[in-house]
């Protein structure tokens, strides 16, 4: 009944997969966006917590507005300060296409194509306090589907916003990879509220927390399963700036209920406050299936240079009321202003690695367990895709890359993933049954055209082991087409 009710509420409305130039907040999907979100941020114009997509666009366009003339900062809230403007229009259209010689091996921030052609068309409007995205899309993969992906309706109430609807997530400060929820899956229907602008808690001991965020969700895993059908998945995120350029953020998800699991209100207090001796028990009696983390981001200009520092940390299970076997990931961004004119610069590396740690004096690795589930065989998955990282359980990856945006917004970029998947050889593992390495390299251009954008992509990816040949390799070619009115 519940799953049932949120699938409702969920799919009043239809939209495509082109990440969102209006309403409410900015969707994942774009990284030039974010690194001039980044920019602000490191520059001390945007204080408070940017790390979790969805960003609310309310902070973000007064930030812009006021870095609009300041010294390396210009062109970034330019491209911003375009954006809003394109967000506050009462109705937006929008339809976007994507076609590609195959879909990416690994999906990251950057929005990227799911199948061989991916197509929509939608219509974004605002009436006073309400935002609605309408519309509709099609993917070619699994014999060619219609989708609702990234569909909402959001209320603003104040300084807060409550919705429902298929809405993308990113929680984390990473590119390649956020271990708690990311846009590796498609959305699922939920329903969820969200800060729209930083918060103070005037409150003794609790002022120095600066700047907060909060927001949270509960959505149905709609889908048939091997487990339990149409599971429930509930996270919150809770993030503060205690001071300039630190950003630090505490994230909580569960998965319970389903057909023919117990959902009763006892269920959920066991599962939420982690107190009952059911808990990580190993058995059936468990509430549900828990991860839980952290994540440090450090901003500063040096400079010229504005130099992003971050680190993030998700775990498993519960040893001594703590998460006991977690994952990592870790990263390095740098930018800056390569002339006089607005041109920018910008150099990345990241380190993730999704084969579990045991910390807090229990030492040793735990294969298969971030991800996987005893009562849940189907793991913290939708539609056969991890909902954190796409690495799923067991992986590791290198990547680094570089950027070089003009003055008149035109945009390159290149890269590299030094990939190793499933290093334990684990069943469970969503897109390969043996160890697999890998090795990506990718390229491309961004264009401004008029009334919208258009992207184009080569990838290369080459086997470094037996394994690593049952995946898709070799060249790819992608192109992205988006306009808007």
């Amino acid at each position: 009944m519940m799953a049932h009710r949120l699938s409702i509420a969920a799919a009043v409305c239809l939209a495509g997969a082109a990440p969102a130039e209006a309403g409410v907040w900015f969707e994942p999907g774009s990284e030039a966006l974010r690194r001039d979100v980044e920019r602000l941020a490191a520059g001390g114009l945007l204080p408070g917590p940017v790390n979790a997509w969805p960003l609310p666009s309310a902070a973000v366009c007064g930030a812009a507005a006021r870095a609009s003339g300041a010294p390396g900062l210009a062109s970034a809230a330019r491209r911003i300060g375009r954006t809003c403007r394109d967000g506050a229009r009462p109705v937006s259209l929008e339809a976007s296409a994507g076609l590609a010689t195959g879909a990416a091996p690994l999906r990251g921030f950057q929005r990227s194509n799911r199948s061989s052609a991916d197509l929509a068309l939608h219509v974004r409007g605002r009436a006073g306090r309400f935002h609605v995205a309408l519309g509709a899309g099609y993917r070619a993969a699994d014999g060619g589907y219609l989708h609702a992906d990234g569909g909402h309706v959001a209320v603003e109430l104040g300084r807060w916003a409550i919705y429902g609807g298929y809405v993308d997530q990113w929680w984390g400060p990473g590119r390649d990879n956020a271990l708690l929820l990311s846009t590796n899956a498609r959305p699922f229907p939920k329903i969820g509220f969200k800060r729209l602008e930083p918060a103070r808690i005037d409150l003794p001991v609790l002022r120095w927390l600066g700047p907060v965020h909060l927001e949270g969700f509960a959505g149905v895993l709609a889908e048939r399963r091997a487990d339990f059908d149409n599971p429930v998945v509930a996270a919150a995120r809770f993030a503060f700036a205690p001071a300039q350029g630190l950003e630090i953020g505490l994230g909580r998800s569960l998965q319970l209920c389903g057909a023919g699991r117990p959902c009763g209100l006892r269920t959920i207090a066991d599962a939420v406050l982690a107190l009952d001796s059911r808990e990580n028990t190993g058995t059936p009696n468990e509430p549900g299936n828990q991860l839980g983390g952290f994540d440090v981001t450090y901003r500063r200009t040096i400079g010229r240079t504005a130099a992003t520092f971050y680190a993030e940390a998700v775990g498993e299970d519960e040893y001594k009321h703590m998460p006991e076997q977690w994952g990592r990931l870790a990263g390095l961004r740098l930018a800056g202003p390569a002339d006089a004119r607005g041109a920018l610069w910008s150099l990345e590396a990241e380190w993730a690695d999704t084969l579990a740690q045991k910390w807090f004096g229990r030492r040793g690795r735990a294969p298969g367990s971030l991800y996987n589930h005893h009562i849940y065989r189907e793991g913290y998955r939708y539609r056969g895709r991890s909902i954190g990282s796409g690495l799923d359980t067991d992986g590791r990856m290198l990547s680094v890359s570089a950027s070089f945006t003009t003055a008149d917004d035109r945009r390159v970029f290149a890269g590299y993933r030094s990939v190793d998947l499933n290093r334990t050889g684990n069943a469970g593992h969503a897109l390969v049954g043996a160890p697999a390495e890998l090795g990506i390299a990718n390229g491309g251009i961004e264009l401004p055209i008029p009334h919208g954008s258009l992207r184009l992509e080569g990838r290369w990816t080459r086997p470094l082991n037996e394994g690593a040949r049952r995946l898709p390799t070799g060249p790819q070619v992608e192109v992205g087409l988006n306009l808007r009115r």
